[in-house]
C-alpha cells in the first residue's frame, strides 16, 4: 500500500529542523501549493483568531449603538449563497460521479495526477473551504444586529472549526472520500441559506416557512451521515487507502455536532413544546376562573404565545441565520379583561 506518511514518531518529526516544510510543503498536495491561504497555515488560523475577537469584542461595541439596518445587504448574501452552496453540491456530485468514485471506500490518488476531473475536484474542494470563511459573515451581520442570543456556543464552534477542518482537508485530501462531506453539507446549506433569504424578504413570506422544523432535522440527517460513512470506514473497510488521522478527525468532530444539534433540537422544540402546553394549560384555568371570553383572545387562542416561547428557546435553525424570522407583529402591551397589564412576549426577532 503506498501512502505518503513519513513513518516517523510525532515526537521525533518535529525535532527535525525542517519539520515545518516537511508538514506544510512536502507532504501537503501538490496541486495547492499556490492556492490562496492553502500552503501555510498563518492566514487560516489568523482568518479565525480575528473571527473568534470578533465575537468577543464586537458586542461590546455595539453595546450602546443602535442596531444597523443590513436587511438590504442580508438578503443578497444569503440568495449569494444559494448559487455558491448548489454549485458546489453539483460539482462534488457531478465530478465525483464521472470520476468513478466509490461511496464506500475512495482512496486517495498520491500519483497526484492533473488531468482535468482531478483538478476539478481540487478547485471544488478549495472553493468549499473558501466558502466556510465567507460564512463568518452570519456572526458579523448577528453582532452588529445587536442579535446576540443568536451567536451561541454552537453557532462560534461550528463555524471556527469548520474553517481548520476543510482547510486541511483541501490541503492535504482534496482528492479522495472527503468529497462525501462537502457534497451533503453543500447540499444541506442550499437548503439552509433559501430558508433564510426568504426569511430576510419579511413576514409576508412566513407562509412559505413551515419547513423550519425540518430543516434542523435534515441538519441532524446531514451528521448522522457523515458518521455513519466515516465510521465504516475507520472500522469496517479499514484497508481502505485513505489516511487514518483524516477519518479519526471527521469522525469524532461530527459526533460532536450530533451532540450540540440534538441538544438544540430538544431545547428548541421538545422542551418548548412541554412549556406550551403548560402555558396553555395555565391560560385556559385563568380564563374559566376570572373570564371565560378570555378564551377566545388570540394571544393565547391561536397560537402566538407558543410561537414566542419557541421563538426564545432557541430562534432559527441551528442559530445560525442571519435574520431571524418575525413571525407575527408583535402587539404593544394592553389591558385585559380584568384591567391588568399584559406584557408582551419577549422578542427574538
Amino acid at each position: 500500500m503506498t501512502t505518503n506518511s513519513t513513518h516517523i514518531p510525532w515526537i521525533e518529526f518535529f525535532r527535525q529542523e525542517n519539520w515545518y516544510y516537511d508538514l506544510f510543503i512536502k507532504y501537503g498536495d501538490p496541486r495547492t501549493i499556490d492556492s490562496y491561504w492553502l500552503k501555510t497555515p498563518e492566514p487560516m488560523l489568523a482568518i479565525v483568531l480575528l473571527y473568534l475577537a470578533f465575537v468577543v469584542i464586537a458586542p461590546r461595541i455595539m453595546e450602546n449603538r443602535p442596531p444597523m439596518d443590513l436587511k438590504a445587504l442580508i438578503v443578497v448574501y444569503n440568495f449569494v449563497l444559494v448559487v455558491l452552496s448548489g454549485y458546489m453540491c453539483f460539482e462534488f456530485f457531478i465530478t465525483s460521479f464521472l470520476m468513478g468514485y466509490s461511496y464506500t471506500c475512495q482512496p486517495v490518488d498520491w500519483t497526484y495526477s492533473a488531468d482535468q476531473l482531478s483538478m476539478r475536484m481540487v478547485v471544488v474542494n478549495w472553493l468549499f473551504f473558501f466558502s466556510k470563511i465567507v460564512e463568518l459573515m452570519d456572526t458579523v451581520f448577528f453582532i452588529l444586529r445587536k442579535k446576540d442570543s443568536q451567536v451561541t456556543f454552537l453557532h462560534v464552534y461550528h463555524h471556527a472549526t469548520m474553517i481548520i477542518n476543510w482547510w486541511m482537508a483541501a490541503k492535504y485530501v482534496p482528492i479522495g472520500q472527503s468529497f462525501f462531506v462537502g457534497m451533503v453539507n453543500s447540499f444541506i446549506h442550499t437548503l439552509m441559506y433559501v430558508y433564510y433569504a426568504l426569511a430576510a424578504l419579511g413576514p409576508k413570506w412566513q407562509k412559505y416557512l413551515w419547513w423550519k422544523r425540518y430543516m434542523t432535522k435534515l441538519q441532524l440527517t446531514q451528521f448522522v451521515m457523515i458518521v455513519s460513512h466515516t465510521g465504516y470506514n475507520k472500522f469496517v473497510r479499514t484497508d481502505c487507502d485513505y489516511p487514518w488521522l483524516f477519518n479519526t478527525i471527521t469522525f469524532y468532530y461530527t459526533w460532536s455536532m450530533v451532540v450540540l444539534f440534538s441538544h438544540f433540537y430538544y431545547t428548541t422544540y421538545v422542551a418548548s413544546q412541554n412549556r406550551r402546553r403548560q402555558a396553555s394549560k395555565v391560560t385556559a384555568d385563568g380564563d374559566k376562573a376570572a373570564q371565560p371570553k378570555l378564551r377566545q383572545d388570540p394571544a393565547y387562542s391561536n397560537g402566538y404565545l407558543a410561537e414566542a416561547i419557541d421563538r426564545n428557546a432557541g430562534g432559527e435553525p441551528a442559530g445560525e441565520s442571519p435574520y431571524t424570522l418575525r413571525s407575527r407583529k408583535t402587539k404593544p402591551a394592553t389591558a385585559n379583561g380584568n384591567g391588568a397589564a399584559k406584557s408582551s412576549p419577549r422578542r427574538v426577532d
